[in-house]
């Protein structure tokens, strides 16, 4: 099965039949590493570091500040990313 974004872009694959485990996280980007791979958020939960899957296009002209909405998939890599809107993000 292929996971989709909003662009038709492929940002997951999973065999038939496996179970898909998604989860979202909502906070304001802290840190996005381009180096290492790695977005940070500041959460109501405190602060979060999560890997980051090929997402050069997705993250291109989000600044520090913004409130965000990740999608992370099963084993903790954030394969989506999206500003938050309709509401204040207050980590």
């Amino acid at each position: 099965m292929f996971i989709l974004d909003e662009n038709n872009s492929i940002i997951d694959v999973h065999p038939e039949g496996q179970k898909i485990d998604h989860y979202h996280v909502t906070g304001r980007l802290i840190h996005l590493g381009k180096m290492q791979k790695e977005i940070k958020l500041a959460t109501t939960d405190g602060e979060k570091v999560f890997p980051l899957a090929a997402l050069e296009a997705k993250t291109k002209g989000i600044k520090e500040g913004t409130a965000v909405i990740v999608e992370v998939n099963e084993v903790g890599t954030v394969i989506d990313v999206h500003r938050a809107t309709g509401g204040a993000v207050k980590p």
